[in-house]
């Protein structure tokens, strides 16, 4: 029996491989496929059979594990174009928080048989099975199950200790890894890939540059808090959830009904000016353009780190537009009407110059538009913060808010409590349900950012006020049907005192730095 599950632990990866989908296309299976596949799949096996010492228990756990991964990474490449990775690990401690981001694409329903099916498997092999100890030894079960696992711990930390020397000097080309995940899989299969992006976790991680005292590329700050006689704008700057220009959809062959985003447009008749941003993530991944925007990092950069930048890169203080602005006399604010440890903003955000952060807890009454904070609540919250601060002092104020009224997915009855939803299906010119619950959130979007700006009646101090988009809305359907296939955002920005435009597209990298030029200007 013992023949038949090893060989078929090296059989089985490679007849399931084909049906792991990427958008890569056409690939070339490297030599590392051939030999990776087969260990990381003897090797899961063997790890079960240690931790269990129940053959049958192991090849069960062994096909669950599996066939989960092919199937989530089947599910993540429908929705976010790119399959699973070594950096979706960290989801299952996001899961614990927040379990509606992920129970929505997969079903409660599946999550409860398989859940049920997992408790079942346990009970029946206890109850059934014989252990392979009592298979193989008179030695008591217990103590060699206690010697195998004690190998297992020695074989960890001497292979970890002998890695971390050896990886010194190492590269991701050296492992034929370009780091885009989707040539990654295509090339090496989905184990091979995670185990080398394992590999690649050895190499030791970018170092940034630490926040200076003073930095001399920022205004000094004054008593006064002024520029050149004038007073220092207070800045707002929004990552808003899934935000674009909809008239590029619009404009597109398959939707082309000649109508456009009346709600944007009125924004950009007023003075506000759009363009596009280029940004390193579609469809989710917020931390990358959300790191890239306050650091001016291009996350390519930070090797297999570029993936979440907020697990390794940021654990420590990094030079941000936050710390350049509190060198030139700014409080430093935060706001993201969330659990402050989802994506370990708790520690990320104070790492990133910010003096306060105000998370879901701090918001007395919180506001919901759908299952999450309302951009309404989170517009109050922010006026509430500037208020607060003129109260006591002059000084001028940087605010970065995080919205999340708008993250999906967009399922039909999200928005029943609130509006009529076959109405918002009849007002938009897409024909796609989802996008209609989506268009709802973006107006409520732009909304906030007209309150913010050119509605806002703040005297006491000039007022800067940006958004941009951390990525474009999962909305691979309509997207794929009406040809529309640009990653880049939109961002926008309003200027209280003078006119901000003759701005072209840019990357979200400088961003930061066009803001911080606009203010000094």
């Amino acid at each position: 029996m013992i023949a038949a599950i090893f060989i078929f632990l090296i059989l089985f990866p490679f007849l399931q491989e084909p049906f792991i989908r990427t958008s890569y296309g056409d690939c070339t299976r490297s030599r590392a496929f051939y030999i990776l596949t087969p260990l990381v799949s003897v090797a899961l096996y063997t790890i079960f059979a240690l931790i269990t010492s129940l053959p049958l228990l192991s090849l069960a756990l062994y096909l669950l594990i599996f066939t989960g991964f092919a199937a989530i990474s089947n599910t993540k490449e429908r929705v976010l174009k790119m399959p699973f990775v070594l950096h979706d690990f960290e989801n299952l401690r996001h899961l614990r928080i927040y379990p509606e981001f992920y129970i929505a694409y997969v079903g409660s329903p599946i999550l409860i048989f398989l859940s049920l099916l997992f408790a079942g498997l346990v009970i029946a092999a206890y109850m059934l099975e014989t252990p392979y100890a009592a298979m193989q030894s008179s030695i008591p079960p217990v103590a060699l199950w206690g010697l195998g696992i004690g190998a297992l711990w020695v074989s960890v930390k001497v292979g970890r200790n002998a890695l971390l020397r050896w990886m010194q000097n190492k590269t991701p080309e050296m492992f034929d890894l370009t780091l885009d995940p989707c040539r990654d899989v295509a090339r090496h299969g989905m184990y091979g890939a995670l185990f080398l992006y394992g590999l690649c976790w050895f190499i030791p991680h970018k170092k940034l540059p630490a926040p200076k005292e003073q930095d001399e590329d920022v205004l000094p700050a004054s008593s006064q808090y002024e520029n050149n006689g004038q007073k220092l704008a207070d800045l707002i700057a929004i990552q808003g959830e899934s935000f674009f220009d909809l008239n590029r959809y619009f404009s597109t062959d398959h939707v082309g009904s000649g109508e456009s985003w009346e709600t944007l447009n009125r924004l950009a008749a007023a003075g506000v000016h759009i363009e596009a941003v280029d940004v390193p993530a579609w469809g989710a991944y917020t931390m990358q353009t959300e790191f890239s925007f306050l650091t001016g990092c291009p996350i390519k950069t930070l090797g297999v780190d570029f993936l979440n930048p907020y697990i390794r890169t940021a654990s420590t203080p990094v030079q941000s537009i936050a710390h350049k602005l509190k060198a030139m006399g700014y409080k430093t604010v935060c706001i993201h009407p969330a659990k402050k440890e989802f994506y370990r903003r708790d520690t990320v955000i104070p790492n990133l110059g910010f003096d306060e952060f105000i998370d879901l807890q701090e918001i007395s009454d919180p506001q919901y538009f759908g299952p999450y904070v309302s951009d309404a609540c989170l517009t109050d919250t922010i006026e509430q913060v500037i208020s607060g601060l003129r109260q006591n002092s002059d000084q001028p104020i940087f605010i970065f808010a995080i919205s999340i009224e708008s993250h999906g997915p967009w399922l039909a009855g999200r928005l029943a409590e609130h509006i009529d939803e076959a109405a918002a299906m009849q007002a938009t010119p897409s024909d796609d349900q989802e996008f209609s619950l989506y268009q709802v959130h973006m107006d409520n979007l732009m909304g906030m950012f007209d309150r913010l700006s050119i509605q806002s009646s703040h005297t006491d101090r000039p007022r800067l006020v940006a958004m941009y988009g951390d990525h474009m809305p999962a909305l691979g359907p309509a997207f794929d049907r009406a040809g529309f296939s640009d990653i880049a955002t939109n961002y926008l920005v309003w200027h209280s005192d003078k006119p901000v435009d003759g701005v072209s597209r840019m990357d979200i990298t400088a961003f930061g730095d066009f803001l911080l030029k606009t203010l000094r200007t």
